[in-house]
């Protein structure tokens, strides 16, 4: 028998097969002469970036969409990934109108550019350093690991031109030929990506095409984390009830226009893509706590196998829960 995200999960890929949403946008122009740019880069150019520019100031504007609310200087580890592009990544790319990934094949090195493996979601409001420290964090086994990035990746002088048509197809197809989708979550309590149209959408585009779903924090998050839910698994749970795309925002209005669009369409319209995500949000999580350190403490261990139970019996998979409460039971004689 199937729950109620898989039944909806079978009516949403029927109906949006290929996401033919009609854009609001009237900015588009020859959009099919851009393709989708499916190369990603290495964590070392995310370092590199980081170490030519680490101690220094940057005039950044205070709202990009409204130049008369002036400028106010910024360091660079206080910069969002939104001022890294304005002001730093697209004087590089502008006399060519090329992406980051082409100017680094044809001016720097080939070899840190190649066909992405990875998909990576994230907040164009995070501190890039904050954004960089979870992926550091997350890739720390797989260095050579190539990352698709839109900062790097998209074209960037071209990207404002185009209309959500082309972008929820970039996405699709992206996210569905890597079948590979992290995001970047701070902080993890109230996640910024949950606020966000695009990532709500992204997270979505993960789960109809059943990507590999995994979240990426630094190592103090991810620490934090654990610590928490293993002692009070409910912050999980309050967590999850922050998800509401009703209450998402968007940068470009038409674009959250469109993506609601796509809501409409669905069986249960927001209830529909509110519930998918939590479940993409719970799978993850329940393989981070199955995922036991057999190094660590007796207590940590009981903790942790006991917020696994916990989220198993929230499930309904109840026989799984019962047979791990049976062994937290016996490992709890061995506390004393």
């Amino acid at each position: 028998m199937f729950s109620p995200v898989e039944d909806e999960e079978a009516v949403v890929n029927t109906q949006l097969g290929g996401l033919q949403i009609g854009s609001q946008s009237a900015k588009i122009v020859n959009a099919s002469s851009l393709p989708f740019e499916n190369r990603g880069v290495r964590m070392s150019v995310f370092e590199a970036f980081i170490n030519t520019h680490s101690g220094k100031e940057y005039e950044c504007q205070k709202d990009y969409f409204d130049a008369s609310k002036g400028s106010v200087k910024k360091p660079f580890n206080e910069m969002t990934t939104t001022d890294v592009c304005s002001i730093l990544l697209k004087p590089i790319v502008t006399a060519e109108k090329s992406s980051y990934v082409d100017y680094l094949v044809k001016h720097k090195d080939p070899a840190v550019v190649s066909k992405a493996q990875v998909f990576i979601s994230h907040a164009w409001k995070y501190k890039f350093n904050s954004l960089v420290n979870a992926l550091r964090n997350h890739f720390k086994d797989q260095p050579d690991i190539f990352i698709w990035f839109d900062l790097f990746s998209n074209n960037q002088i071209e990207a404002p031109n185009l209309d959500f048509h082309w972008w929820s197809g970039t996405f699709r197809k992206a996210i569905e030929d890597f079948g590979y989708v992290v995001m970047v979550c701070s902080p993890w309590k109230d996640p910024i990506p949950f606020t966000r149209a695009w990532c709500l959408f992204e997270m979505y585009i993960a789960k109809i095409t059943n990507s590999k779903f995994e979240v990426a924090m630094s190592e103090e998050d991810k620490a934090d984390f654990m610590q928490t839910i293993k002692s009070d698994s409910s912050q999980y749970f309050k967590m999850l009830g922050n998800i509401n795309v009703e209450k998402s925002e968007c940068f470009n209005e038409d674009d959250k226009k469109a993506i609601f669009s796509v809501v409409d369409t669905l069986p249960r319209k927001s209830h529909t893509i509110n519930a998918m995500i939590c479940e993409q949000m719970r799978e993850w999580c329940l393989g981070m706590l199955k995922n036991v350190d057999e190094n660590a403490s007796l207590r940590d261990i009981v903790r942790q196998k006991y917020s696994y139970a916990d989220m198993l019996r929230n499930r309904g998979e109840y026989d799984e829960a019962l047979a791990l409460y049976t062994e937290v039971l016996g490992l709890y004689k061995d506390l004393d």
